[in-house]
């Protein structure tokens, strides 16, 4: 049917986005889905089609005729009911561009007309356009996606987030994903470097890759125990555990400092008094980065508490109960703390040579801030990468 016949009315779509890659596609493949019109010659499906052969000098197009009474349904649906290419599928179609355009720049060469572009290496950005008009994503993400679906492979996790990516109600997308892939190589270099790394211990520091209440410890030998348990509920019982241990190793008048979540306050100051410690005064630790959200509650949660329990009477000096903290690298382990607040109360709460002990060692932050103020410390991490990343990053602590 001429161009010239077909009717085309008002439209929905009023913009018609850029053509360049359809004109192409059109010139090298024809045209592959024929322009629909009623049985009056009006437009149902396909303007976009029709200016890309109109700017191609076409004069007829290919049509397919078909009796509808709602003109505008026709068009709703022909390009609302469509299903999108997965992740899978994009990089398929990635994979099959690339090697497309290597075996064309390969046949140039041996005609004589090589290519301006190189084929080493990250492909060039030729390659890159391409392979962006093709998938429907950029370069940039395609790549995200790739390395997603390499760790997919290997790690039940990533499967499951990749699978996430093409489920449009799912809060997680290629960025997102991408964000905890590098977090977790990251680790992964932290890990190696560890290994790499010689690592000498002070005869002040003593790390015990072991469960803490199993670490041999003296009685009545530590001034302070700071430290920062895990908050979920499964985890509620340590604080028991915590509170046994600590009435029995802490000094008269010694101090445990303990981070908690808002949630479980009355439980956990339940065990430590059902122990025998005695509840001091509550710390305010003032985040400065971004608030986290408590939808249970309906709060934004700007800071984070430490609760003070005491053997006996607190004997020390005046210290300050808010403390405002920086936010902490968590490339070490995801439950991190910054220096801040176990600088300032491991330095006035203890003097040079006493014990500070932390039974959840974590990546070693608070075990830094003994090594820095010259104190004896003792710390306890079951998790063997955990506490090799500690042991690290208290050994190489000036």
């Amino acid at each position: 049917m001429k161009i010239s016949d077909i009717i085309i009315k008002d439209r929905i779509r009023k913009e018609m986005g850029d053509l360049i890659p359809l004109e192409k596609s059109i010139h090298k493949l024809g045209l592959l889905h024929p322009i629909v019109v009623s049985e009056n010659n009006e437009l149902i499906a396909g303007q976009r089609r029709i200016e890309a052969c109109k700017n191609l000098e076409w004069e007829e197009v290919p049509v397919t005729i078909i009796n509808i009474q709602k003109l505008r349904d026709g068009e709703i649906d022909e390009n609302q009911i469509r299903v999108n290419f997965t992740s899978d599928e994009q990089i398929a179609i990635a994979d099959y561009v690339e090697k497309d355009i290597r075996e064309e720049n390969v046949k140039k060469m041996k005609l004589g007309k090589p290519s301006k572009d190189s084929l080493e290496g990250m492909p060039p950005n030729t390659t890159q356009k391409a392979i962006a008009e093709k998938t429907g994503i950029s370069f940039d993400t395609l790549r995200k996606k790739k390395e997603i679906q390499e760790e997919a492979k290997t790690n039940p996790k990533f499967a499951k987030l990749y699978k996430s990516i093409d489920n449009l109600d799912s809060k997680d997308n290629t960025n997102s994903v991408y964000l905890k892939l590098s977090k977790l190589n990251r680790k992964r270099e932290l890990v190696k470097k560890t290994k790499e790394t010689q690592i000498i211990l002070p005869k002040t520091i003593t790390l015990y890759n072991k469960e803490f209440q199993t670490a041999p410890i003296e009685d009545n030998s530590v001034s302070l125990i700071f430290t920062d348990p895990p908050y979920h509920d499964e985890y509620l019982s340590l604080f028991g555990d915590l509170a046994k241990q600590a009435i029995r190793i802490l000094k008269d008048g010694g101090s445990l400092l303990t981070f908690v979540g808002q949630t479980n306050i009355p439980e956990i100051c339940d065990y430590m008094r059902n122990a025998g410690l005695e509840f001091h005064w509550p710390i305010c630790v003032l985040h400065t980065g971004r608030a986290s959200t408590m939808h249970s509650t309906k709060t934004m949660i700007e800071w984070k508490p430490i609760l003070w329990f005491t053997k006996g009477k607190y004997q020390g000096d005046y210290v300050r109960d808010l403390v405002e903290s920086k936010p902490p690298n968590k490339d070490e382990h995801d439950w991190a703390q910054s220096t801040e607040e176990s600088d300032y109360y491991i330095k006035h709460l203890t003097i040079e040579n006493e014990i500070v002990y932390d039974p959840f060692l974590g990546s070693g932050t608070f075990g830094v801030s003994a090594k820095k103020l010259k104190r004896q410390f003792i710390g306890c991490e079951v998790d063997k990468d955990h506490y090799d990343t500690a042991r690290r990053v208290i050994s190489n602590a000036t």
